[in-house]
């Protein structure tokens, strides 16, 4: 599955990741340089560790998704804990 950062939380540091479906999936990156505007790839529809590829800057990244098939609001609200 793939999708683009969209949002980053400022105190959380929680990745919003608007998939290619429209939804929303929240990540907490455990390494890597990400950046809003990536384009991400890997198994954004799954609960826990995964481990994901930057495609814009060629890397794999660990993370834990915390939520996934989420709506904006409820991706702006994991965002702003």
């Amino acid at each position: 599955m793939k999708g683009t950062v969209e949002a980053m939380g400022r105190t959380n540091g929680l990745l919003a990741i608007l998939t290619d479906r429209g939804d929303y999936t929240i990540a907490a990156p455990m390494s890597g340089q990400v950046e809003i505007g990536d384009r991400i790839d890997g198994p954004l529809n799954r609960v826990g560790r995964q481990d994901l590829t930057n495609l814009t800057k060629r890397l794999s990244f660990p993370v834990v998704i915390e939520d996934w098939s989420c709506d904006a609001s409820r991706a702006r609200t994991l965002l702003s804990k």
